[in-house]
């Protein structure tokens, strides 16, 4: 809050939030378009402050900032699908920054 000349000015703040995500998809190795197995989406999200000054209308963010349960990609183990024999057995785990 900023006090001049008699008049108060309050400086609005909103929250800005942005997901980031992973995909893995399980398909035919030469044809991606044949889907061995329903694909496995894994999701960040971080947050930061917008802040705009009351008096002079500038703008400034605070740092963005993990704000999900998940702090990182988990690794995955690729899943038993008859009659395929997976190029790896595990996607690695991904750190999110």
């Amino acid at each position: 809050m900023i006090l001049n000349q008699g008049k108060v000015y309050v400086n609005a703040s909103e929250t800005e939030e942005k997901k980031v995500t992973r995909t893995v998809d399980f398909v035919e190795a030469g044809n991606e378009n044949y889907v061995l197995h329903d694909p496995v989406t894994q999701e960040v999200t971080f947050a930061r402050e917008k802040i705009t000054d009351a008096e002079t209308r500038e703008v400034s963010y605070s740092n963005w900032k993990i704000v999900s349960e998940n702090t990182k990609f988990e690794k995955l183990t690729v899943p038993e699908i008859t009659g395929y024999t997976p190029d790896q057995t595990e996607i690695p785990e991904l750190a999110v920054t």
